[in-house]
């Protein structure tokens, strides 16, 4: 719920112009969309973790070996999952609304529909759309962070991959 207010309230506040001249307003409403958009990574992250750990995406066999049609069925789940309505949202958003932003932008097209957009580039309309990038590489990278972590044996184990796993991130977005 918070995570949820975070976006909305700070994306609508400016169509309250009044809330700025309060100040415990001004302070509520402007709480960071940024912390609430993360907050949705995390619950993302921990719910594919959980199906992960309770055998819901069956990327190992009965004989626990690894199994690629396992690992490519996953992937093609969440694909589906996600990407056909949002190449739908951007094919009626360029013909309706920016007509032939993407035959003048190819850059910003081969990022959208390879999932890498981070925002640059993009203009009202689908500059919220690098949140969907985000959450396709998470579906990427969470299947080998789950081989990493399957077999820990106690919490320094667990300590160790994670802040691994965290310095990585941190180093590749720097």
């Amino acid at each position: 719920v918070l995570a949820t207010l975070f976006v909305f309230i700070l994306h609508g506040r400016s169509y309250v112009p009044e809330l700025y001249d309060v100040p415990v307003l001004n302070f509520i409403t402007g709480l960071p969309a940024w912390a609430g958009v993360w907050i949705f990574f995390f619950l993302s992250g921990y719910t594919l973790g959980l199906g992960f750990f309770g055998n819901r995406y069956k990327i190992f066999t009965e004989e626990n070996k690894f199994s690629f049609k396992g690992l490519i069925r996953f992937y093609w789940g969440r694909f589906l999952r996600l990407a056909p309505l949002y190449f739908v949202f951007l094919l009626l958003w360029d013909l309706l609304f920016a007509k032939g932003f993407f035959l003048k932008n190819p850059k910003t097209l081969l990022h959208l529909i390879t999932f890498s957009f981070n925002g640059n580039g993009g203009v009202g309309g689908i500059g919220h759309l690098w949140y969907v990038s985000i959450v396709m590489q998470i579906y990427l990278l969470l299947p080998f962070i789950y081989l990493l972590t399957r077999k820990l044996k106690n919490r320094k184990q667990t300590a160790i991959v994670f802040f691994a796993v965290l310095a990585a991130g941190f180093f590749v977005r720097n």
